[in-house]
């Protein structure tokens, strides 16, 4: 998915933006602090690249499942004590703070992917790797909405809102696994034959990075982050 601000972020402001968070939340115990940082910060960052609604789907399918599951087991557990409702709280506030930073830092645009991978140092077939890694990943996007669009269409679907497509998810599964797993096998077979490893050691990105406002934003807050992670 494109970003629709066409913001171009520099590879290195990536790369802090996925270890600083990694670390910060490794180190970060308290969930209060980690809740303030990412609604003040994350989210407005989301909300200027363009990516909110892309977080929003994370949160929606990713984050909110294991809350679920978490309030569950520590129903079952802990008998919904005011000690278990606290530790729910700090395994999933600091989870949603690890994965936001990476998702934050790994939603890279297209026409900026090869460029900044090449940046990163990958070559031959760890970028092979990287690359069909991010495919698939659209790949799984564009299936699924196909998937829901063709239901819609047969009258499977009476109006077609979020409930609606929330709904879907069970008939979508099976589809959408041979459906994507068919899809890397053929991509798999047209890379053998166009020979993409040779190709990618010849070609070489035209974009250019450069430091603008938006990176040295980031990395501050980055910074903050981990300051914030040292003293709570």
């Amino acid at each position: 998915m494109a970003n629709s601000r066409k913001v171009i972020l520099h590879p290195f402001t990536r790369l802090v933006i996925v270890v600083f968070g990694i670390i910060g939340g490794a180190l970060i115990d308290d969930p209060l602090p980690i809740s303030i940082y990412y609604l003040c910060c994350l989210l407005p960052l989301f909300y200027y690249m363009g990516l909110i609604k892309r977080h929003l789907l994370f949160l929606l399918f990713g984050i909110l499942p294991i809350s679920l599951s978490y309030i569950l087991i520590y129903i079952l557990l802990r008998d919904g004590d005011s000690e278990a409702w606290y530790m729910m709280w700090q395994s999933v506030s600091k989870i949603l703070s690890i994965t936001t930073f990476i998702q934050l830092g790994l939603s890279i645009p297209p026409s900026q992917l090869f460029g900044t991978l090449k940046s990163f140092g990958l070559s031959g077939d760890n970028l092979l790797v990287i690359l069909g890694a991010f495919a698939v990943f659209e790949d799984v996007i564009g299936k699924a909405s196909k998937i829901v669009t063709a239901r819609y269409s047969r009258g499977f679907i009476r109006s077609r809102n979020t409930l609606n497509s929330l709904r879907q998810l069970p008939y979508i599964f099976i589809p959408l696994i041979t459906g994507v797993l068919r899809g890397s096998y053929i991509r798999s077979l047209s890379w053998d034959e166009k020979d993409m490893k040779y190709l990618i050691l010849k070609f070489h990105p035209r974009i250019e990075f450069s430091i603008h406002g938006i990176d040295i934003t980031i990395l501050t807050a980055s910074i903050g982050w981990i300051v914030l992670a040292i003293y709570f």
